[in-house]
């Protein structure tokens, strides 16, 4: 059929054709009914239950079949949903498919025009453009290379998934670049401007993707694990201090012959009980987050002491150990590696070979400045294709 099928319009706008006709018009014919110009600004003085009731029917597809849309408008709004097909055709969103039956025309199909202008309209998002959007993201790349690696993870997402996830990385690259530290209610405020505004499936990708602690967000207001010969640190066993106890100088308080920190949760327990009548025991949590340096610092302004660093016998383990180094080398103090050294490999009940990672990793740390023991360490590493982990090795 060409566009000399469709009658002049009436005076609603309406132009008309007739479809599957015979040769004669008969009362069983069929029809589509259109208006040409479009009224973008109509829907915009639609009631509101109007505009809730078409943005339930816009979330598919852009050809409807009348009777699912009366499904979807339900017994409560079906006085309401003819009102709002006629609003739509009026306006010039739609091109109706229309029947005669027992005498009178009734609505058989819909066929949405500019859907996703409608959508916008409707406060829907443009899926055209959300598509764009997600194809950008191939081309964005973050200087992390975690979040990189979980940014890859979105190429197979669904368009407004995608790009809201991808927003959540760019707001901790600019967390991490800030240095902040903090409660995930805390990187919720920070990135969506409530505390609340990131949803648990969200979260629940984001622990997923990538180490949350590494990037100073704990899921509950973090705490400093230690032992100390020092005020309210002097216990048999250890204790947790918050950042702002710290901050506050509510902390241990006098003086000792240093501190040890210590990689491994559970010989970080052994070697608080074991060490911690005389010396300063600390538990380096991995990759040591922002608020761990922050509260470190603090520490060591008030009780300022060497330090040995005990992290697990592989590559990543001396990565570690010179990052957690760093508060000490700021303040002018001396540190060095604690049960670092090549033999621990042979102490271990069990070793494991490098991955490809590894060497990688070893392959960088040989090219910087290390202490003695750590460059013995990774040579040794590096040579034999081993690495190990600190809880192997018992006390320390």
């Amino acid at each position: 059929m060409s566009e000399a099928d469709w009658s002049s319009a009436d005076a609603r706008g309406i132009r008309t054709r007739a479809i599957d006709v015979g040769a004669k018009s008969t009362l069983r014919g069929k029809r589509q009914r259109r208006v040409d110009a479009l009224d973008p600004e109509a829907c915009g003085f639609w009631p509101e239950d109007w505009r809730t009731l078409a943005r339930e029917w816009l979330a598919d597809s852009a050809s409807r079949q009348w009777k699912t849309l009366l499904g979807i408008a339900g017994p409560t709004r079906a006085a309401m949903a003819p009102e709002l097909l006629d609003a739509l055709l009026v306006a010039g969103w739609l091109t109706l498919d229309e029947k005669r039956e027992d005498g009178r025309w009734v609505a058989v199909r819909v066929e949405f025009r500019d859907m996703e202008r409608l959508r916008e309209r409707l406060g829907l998002p443009n899926r055209d453009r959300l598509a764009e959007r997600h194809r950008a993201l191939l081309d964005r790349r973050f200087d992390d290379a975690a979040l990189d690696a979980a940014a890859q993870d979105l190429i197979e997402m669904a368009p407004a998934l995608a790009i809201r996830r991808h927003a959540l990385l760019g707001k901790l690259a600019g967390w991490s670049a800030d240095r902040r530290g903090g409660t995930r209610r805390d990187f919720a405020l920070f990135a969506a401007g409530d505390t609340k505004g990131i949803a648990d499936a969200d979260w629940n990708w984001l622990a997923e993707s990538l180490s949350l602690a590494e990037f100073g967000i704990e899921a509950h207001t973090p705490l400093l694990l230690m032992r100390a010969p020092l005020g309210i640190a002097a216990v048999p066993d250890f204790v947790g201090l918050t950042p702002a106890t710290i901050a506050a100088g509510i902390g241990p308080q006098g003086g000792m012959p240093r501190w040890r920190l210590v990689e491994n949760r559970t010989s970080f327990e052994r070697a608080a009980r074991r060490y911690g009548a005389q010396d300063g025991v600390i538990w380096l949590p991995g990759y040591p987050p922002g608020w761990w340096m922050q509260a470190l610092t603090q520490l060591l302004e008030r009780h300022p002491a060497p330090a040995l660093i005990a992290c697990d016998p592989d590559p990543a383990g001396i990565e570690i150990a010179l990052a957690a180094a760093a508060p000490w080398e700021s303040a002018g103090l001396a540190w060095q590696p604690w049960q670092m050294e090549p033999e621990v490999l042979d102490r271990l009940p069990s070793v494991k070979p490098l991955a490809e990672a590894d060497r990688a990793l070893l392959a960088r740390l040989l090219d910087r400045p290390l202490p003695a023991a750590l460059r013995a360490l990774a040579g040794t590493m590096s040579e034999r294709g081993i690495k190990g982990e600190q809880e192997g090795l018992g006390e320390l």
